[in-house]
């Protein structure tokens, strides 16, 4: 007969049944019992492995047992089509040991990866995604509106900011802020800033900004705004009905006759309507 007061229960001899020690899974094997010749005990532990013993004639085949930490069996992660691993146990038919990590690669894009602890992956399944962009890459250029009052851009958006990666797909929209004629910043003075040579925003596809450089451009002026004499006609790009003058452009009045009090005007985006740029009284 072989009494069951081996250390066989906890890590370190510790008491049986309590968490994450051993179990045994035979009748009589806890401590204080007598186990008969020729039985033995295995023992559980989760996520583990473990060794059993077997009493004859009053003897046990083996008192010291260890458990053995579980390894993953690749066939019990889902991975996507196209990805593979290099690494030591991480393919088809392979275990991988406890603690190891699987790293995936797919040809133009990334993937997560995968890592055993005690027979269970984590996460359960491997998937790969477009790289994203790095909003770091941007070169932001604020517009030259005030030296004394710097001019900044900011970028709208959770996944746009220093230190972020953009997903591939997704832009970042950015708009000016600029010190106005009312000695306060401003963020309505510009348009919407767009990548250098684009006409939009800057926009991530698979690690590639469509233009890091980005640029504003000041606010056109409506024609419309204009209150212009009955007979006079303007001349200029943007200067009739329905028309944009861009900053700093200027429309020249003309009527037969008469010289306008006011025929040039140029388009200022700081105060949003047109000044005066040259006086004339009226001749009759």
């Amino acid at each position: 007969m072989c009494r069951s007061e081996l250390g066989f229960c906890g890590t370190s001899g510790g008491h049986c049944h309590s968490q994450s020690t051993w179990k045994s899974c035979c009748s009589g094997c806890i401590p204080g019992n007598t186990v008969s010749s020729g039985k033995h005990c295995n023992f559980t532990r989760p996520g583990h492995t473990c060794e059993s013993s077997a009493c004859f004639g009053g003897t046990w085949s083996d008192e010291s047992l260890t458990c053995i930490p579980n390894p993953c069996d690749f066939s019990n992660l889902t991975v996507e089509s196209g990805a593979t691993s290099s690494d030591p146990g991480c393919q088809a038919n392979g275990f991988a040991g406890n603690g190891a990590t699987c790293s995936f690669s797919k040809p133009g894009m990334q993937c997560t990866a995968a890592a055993c602890a005690l027979g269970t992956w984590t996460p359960y399944a491997v998937t790969c995604k477009l790289f994203g962009c790095p909003y770091d890459a941007l070169n932001l250029i604020p517009p030259e509106h005030n030296l004394q009052h710097p001019s900044t851009l900011l970028p709208s958006g959770p996944q746009c900011g220093s230190g972020k990666t953009v997903p591939s797909g997704s832009s970042c929209n950015f708009t000016a802020r600029v010190w106005g004629a009312g000695k306060t910043y401003q963020t309505d003075l510009y348009t919407p800033c767009t990548a250098r040579g684009t006409g939009a925003p800057p926009k991530c596809f698979n690690g590639t900004w469509s233009n890091t450089a980005v640029e504003c451009a000041p606010n056109s002026c409506k024609f419309d705004a204009l209150t212009v004499e009955a007979g006079g006609a303007a001349s200029g790009a943007g200067c009739s009905t329905g028309g944009l003058v861009a900053n700093d452009a200027r429309c020249s009045f003309s009527k037969a006759g008469q010289h306008l009090i006011a025929d040039r005007l140029a388009c200022d985006s700081s105060s949003h309507r047109a000044e005066h740029y040259d006086h004339h009284g009226c001749v009759l």
